[in-house]
């Protein structure tokens, strides 16, 4: 299926028991593969934090200051921020911590300057100028800078995509997987409207409860005469 739901229920409730359920339906699954593969994804992939050594001005920032930190790194664009993590441990960890998701992220607002939002620019070839480390973990914007340009998509809206959420990033996300999944190495793929228009939600609602609308992939092929 290429459908994705998703309900944001809010913060968890004070004393609550967090935890994660995945339900699989299915005849003769491999639990035992399903349960290995999971289980490996929770295995670190890096070694653990080195200690001791000098330390830098952003170690004493990070520390003393972290809100400041998370402020500049929310200024940057998302490669400056990669970049700039590859420089030492105590960065690296503090970028792609689990933590920092929510603290750069908080650094999104309607208060704030529109070039600071999430954006992705229109001819932006190599994605120098994605920004969207302020919605969705700097590990998430990896993964969606590397799909991207392996679909091999242009933009055609000007300036570009902007995401007002993480939900809208995901589905982006998601977009793109799907077609990576289609494509071959013939395929051109554009990006022409990525929101609904206004007279489109307006007609929506106008149509009651029994409305309903979908949006799909297609793939449209063409043939040299």
């Amino acid at each position: 299926s290429d459908v994705m739901e998703k309900e944001l229920v809010g913060p968890w409730p004070e004393n609550a028991v967090r935890g994660c359920k995945i339900v699989f339906i299915g005849k003769k699954l491999n639990r035992q593969w399903l349960e290995e593969g999971f289980d490996a994804c929770l295995r670190p992939i890096r070694p653990p934090p080195r200690t001791g050594g000098a330390k830098t001005p952003f170690n004493s920032l990070i520390e003393n200051a972290p809100d400041a930190f998370y402020e500049i790194l929310s200024r940057l664009v998302s490669k400056d921020v990669a970049m700039l993590a590859s420089t030492c441990v105590a960065i690296h960890d503090a970028v792609y911590s689990e933590a920092t998701g929510d603290a750069m992220t908080s650094r999104s607002s309607a208060d704030d300057i529109p070039k600071f939002t999430a954006f992705h620019p229109k001819d932006d070839e190599k994605l120098s100028r994605l920004h969207l480390h302020t919605l969705v973990p700097m590990r998430a914007v990896q993964t969606y800078a590397s799909e991207f340009l392996k679909a091999k998509i242009e933009v055609l809206t000007y300036p570009g995509l902007r995401f007002s959420s993480a939900a809208e990033v995901e589905a982006a996300g998601v977009t793109t997987l799907e077609l990576n999944d289609i494509s071959d190495a013939s395929c051109t793929n554009f990006i022409c409207e990525f929101t609904w228009r206004p007279e489109t939600i307006s007609q929506f609602f106008e149509a009651g409860p029994e409305a309903s609308t979908n949006s799909a992939l297609r793939k449209i092929e063409c043939y040299n005469a």
